[in-house]
């Protein structure tokens, strides 16, 4: 099989494969339901040797930038069997030195909150919430820059980065405040009448019961008001869809449906499955023909 062969399907199966997870709660926000940006990260992920979820939870896209995150800037680097070692990591400064395996060089990087108040980064919600994960971040890419280049493969700047430079603000997924305390407040106890409820009366031996209509209960336990209507899951459109036939028969009636609803015409039964609306619009015209 020839090299050319065997890149075109890796890239079916990770086209597939993007299709199928790009709704799920495994990928971030900001690709959720995007086939072609998942599949994008998924591919830049296989670039540099990540599994497809790991480069779905470690490479950001921040208004069209790419970016890494801290965490996998120090993975890359000890995979590759150099190392990092934090040499202090407080609120207040974070230190960090880098020694390469193969040359022997090394490098000391400190960020101290002088160094982000003069950067402009100390009044930022995140690094007034997450000091010492932020100059963690920051001594981190700055030293890969310095002395692992070759490592991060082009993606030299964390997330938080990145945000600085477009001129938004970054909060990580994984970090999240802490719920305050819940509070338990006293009350005092005072005297009460303690009032005992009747216990339910009993039928006397012999004592006619009362019969209650089969439809009576029925009604009680299976409710009669028709019951909101949702959308099947995608797995059981995906089945539905290819149960309808071959693709291009399938194909034809959905380019006709989506012209029809002013959507793109779906170039697989995954894309088809993935819209709910043109699946509907799909499923109501090959039920009129049958």
């Amino acid at each position: 099989m020839s090299e050319i062969a065997i890149v075109q399907h890796d890239y079916e199966t990770m086209w597939k494969l993007s299709q199928r997870v790009s709704n799920t709660v495994f990928v971030p926000t900001a690709l959720r339901g995007k086939n072609e940006s998942v599949l994008a990260c998924i591919m830049y992920g296989a670039e540099l040797g990540l599994g497809p979820m790991q480069a779905l939870n470690s490479i950001h896209v921040i208004e069209g930038r790419t970016a890494m995150s801290p965490e996998l800037m120090r993975a890359m680097v000890a995979r590759h069997g150099h190392r990092i070692d934090v040499v202090e990591n407080s609120n207040t400064v974070c230190e960090v030195k880098g020694i390469r395996a193969d040359t022997g060089s090394t490098a000391t990087v400190r960020w101290t909150m002088e160094d982000a108040k003069m950067a402009g980064l100390a009044n930022k919600n995140n690094w007034k919430t997450y000091p010492r994960a932020m100059l963690l971040a920051r001594a981190t890419s700055e030293l890969c820059r310095i002395v692992f280049p070759d490592i991060i493969a082009g993606l030299s700047y964390t997330p938080e980065e990145v945000s600085s430079i477009e001129g938004v603000e970054y909060f990580p997924e994984t970090m999240k405040t802490e719920e305050p305390a819940a509070v338990v407040e006293e009350v005092d106890i005072v005297d009460a009448e303690i009032v005992e409820e009747p216990a339910p009366k009993r039928k006397k031996v012999g004592e006619k019961a009362e019969f209650v209509e089969l439809a009576d209960v029925i009604d009680k336990v299976i409710p009669t008001s028709p019951v909101e209507n949702t959308s099947p899951p995608f797995e059981f459109r995906l089945r539905q869809v290819e149960s309808w036939g071959g693709w291009p028969y399938v194909k034809a009636i959905a380019k006709v449906a989506a012209k029809k609803i002013g959507v793109e015409e779906p170039i697989s039964a995954y894309e088809l499955a993935h819209s709910e609306m043109l699946y509907k619009e799909v499923k109501m015209a090959i039920n009129s023909k049958k």
